[in-house]
């Protein structure tokens, strides 16, 4: 009976470490419309995102690379787009991250120089794919 029991509270300790694949950092992976001019934000499982006008062509309105821990989103552009080049420290953006829903995503502004990166950031995005 004893064994019974400690296999018993093994697995629900086991269980309940278990987390959910979506949660935490790897929440903001995937394709994200954005509700301003429908841009397509893509943060990708290497630590890459793109902005992107069409989402099949390969021309990146910004890209480079981000982080997130959990909370805060911090984006860096690439020397080759125009973020970098838009003000001094402008290169560098940082958002905290609020997901209301599983396909809903909201970024509201830490900091970032960069006008059009915010505006398309901060105006809430749909999850368009995983």
């Amino acid at each position: 009976m004893r064994a019974a029991i400690a296999s018993l509270v093994v697995l629900v300790l086991v269980a309940g470490g278990c987390g959910n694949s979506d949660s935490g950092e790897n929440v903001i992976h995937g394709v994200w419309v954005t509700e301003f001019e429908g841009k397509y934000l893509s943060f990708n499982e290497d630590g890459s995102w793109a902005a992107q006008a069409v989402l099949d062509v390969e021309v990146f309105k910004d890209a480079g690379d981000f982080t997130f821990d959990g909370e805060v989103l911090t984006v860096r552009s690439d020397s080759r787009y125009a973020c970098a080049r838009w003000a001094e420290g402008s290169e560098e953006g940082s958002y905290t991250v609020d997901l209301t829903e599983a396909d809903t995503i909201g970024l509201t502004l830490i900091h970032d120089a960069c006008t059009p990166r915010r505006r398309d950031f901060t105006s809430g995005g749909t999850r368009y794919s995983p």
